[in-house]
């Protein structure tokens, strides 16, 4: 849902000078923090400019992350060896959920079809039948899914593993999509070198997210309560998982290979913790310019991207319920969602105020990017007003300055609207003032 990439050329063109001035004034390859990277794609874009350490409390963006960082050879090999290991368990899911599967299979292609059928035209009747029909079986097979039950059905050794088909099947996945999913999680865990374990889910997690029918989250699933939507949401469930998997990892495969990129990530770094655990270790390391793009809003994006963040850890998380029912989202409980300072007005000024004095501590520029429109530090805080934003960052740094860039935004939903972000660029740092 972030702007990252659509930021990129004025994220370069802010950052890069500042590397370039860090490696002028001392030797040494400098160093780039990107200290809520998200999915990489600041770091990866400035990586030929200096070594970069990025850090995300997510396991999901960290794996992605680290797909784009640290890229590694070998990656064909281990996608095969992968996709050996997922048959099993994609024939023993098979078996397991087959009543789910066959009524999938043959409700779901006249739903998907819309106006036609083997190609040939039909009635509004039959299409408005079909798509009648395929809801009220998704409807009701999901109202009748017991996740425990089903995990605890598993052999002794856990298998097969059923995370995704037991929480998600007909909520952000078709049936078949689900078992899919679950098969190459399990191809992919018996891959013992850890960058190439990385690769190979990073590729599934670029899956998932191709073929959910979720809009452009994974805080609810698609209403169905028009016709359009269940066209909609069938339509997506055609999509093909392991195609997609195996597209995404030769492109990476491909990406590795090129020697360039592999001598310049020997450096790099990513690590998957909360921001200060990493700032409280840096000790006296080497820091030129830190990156810092922190969540805008109250709604934490631990929610947003749930699935994602199951699929990598896979650890069969208790779900929240309300009343003794399960959510509509199937979130994990509270407890084991992260939970952000910079979501809460009462403590977002002082996670900036941290962020601000661990890098004029220690002699390094910041680089912000924020919401000018609907951040809750100006929006909430501030009363949408820009110069005590301004004030905070100068008592930090002598020369701040402000750049606004209009552009249109992924909400909560399916449609963009416009907003305003801000990139502040702080340099010539006084030095830490506050803890």
């Amino acid at each position: 849902m972030g702007v990252k990439t659509r930021l990129l050329d004025r994220l370069e063109g802010a950052i890069a000078p500042l590397l370039a001035a860090a490696e002028a004034q001392r030797p040494g390859e400098p160093v780039l923090l990107d200290l809520f990277a998200g999915t990489g794609v600041v770091g990866a874009r400035l990586a030929e400019r200096a070594r970069v350490v990025a850090c995300d409390v997510q396991a999901y963006a960290a794996v992605l992350a680290a797909s784009r960082l640290l890229p590694v050879t070998g990656l064909e090999a281990a996608l095969r060896a992968a996709l050996g290991r997922a048959a099993r368990a994609r024939t023993a899911l098979q078996l397991r959920y087959a009543q789910a599967l066959a009524r999938e299979r043959a409700l779901l292609p006249a739903a998907a079809a819309g106006g036609t059928a083997g190609g040939r035209p039909r009635s509004r009747a039959a299409a408005r039948a079909a798509l009648v029909a395929y809801r009220r079986a998704v409807l009701a097979e999901a109202a009748s899914h017991q996740p425990e039950c089903e995990v605890a059905a598993r052999d002794a050794d856990g298998f097969p593993p059923c995370l995704l088909t037991a929480y998600y099947r007909n909520v952000y996945f078709g049936v078949e999509q689900a078992i899919e999913l679950d098969a190459l999680r399990y191809g992919i865990e018996g891959e013992t070198e850890p960058r190439r374990r990385q690769a190979l889910l990073a590729a599934l997690l670029y899956a998932a997210s191709r073929a959910t029918s979720a809009t452009a989250h994974f805080a609810q699933p698609r209403a169905l309560g028009r016709l359009r939507e269940v066209r909609a949401l069938a339509r997506r469930r055609t999509i093909q998982v392991r195609r997609l998997f195996v597209a995404r990892a030769r492109v990476l495969a491909a990406e590795a290979e090129q020697a360039r990129l592999l001598q310049r990530s020997e450096a790099n770094e990513v690590h998957c913790v909360e921001y200060r655990q990493l700032l409280a270790r840096w000790g006296e390391r080497r820091l030129d310019v830190v990156y810092a793009d922190p969540p805008y809003t109250a709604d934490n994006y631990s929610r947003f991207y749930h699935v994602l963040e199951t699929l990598v850890r896979y650890d069969y998380p208790p779900l929240e319920r309300r009343g003794g029912r399960l959510l509509k989202g199937r979130y994990p409980v509270r407890a084991r969602r992260h939970q952000s300072r910079f979501c809460s007005p009462a403590t977002v000024e002082q996670e900036f105020r941290t962020v601000c004095g661990f890098a004029a501590g220690r002699g390094a520029a910041l680089v912000w990017s924020y919401s000018a429109s609907n951040g809750l530090l100006v929006r909430a805080c501030y009363g949408g007003r820009l110069e005590p934003l301004r004030a905070l960052l100068r008592e930090y740094f002598g020369e701040v300055r402000l750049q606004r860039c209009r552009m249109r935004h992924s909400g909560a939903g399916s449609r963009n609207h416009d907003a305003e972000e801000l990139i502040a660029v702080c340099t010539r740092p006084h030095g830490p003032l506050r803890d």
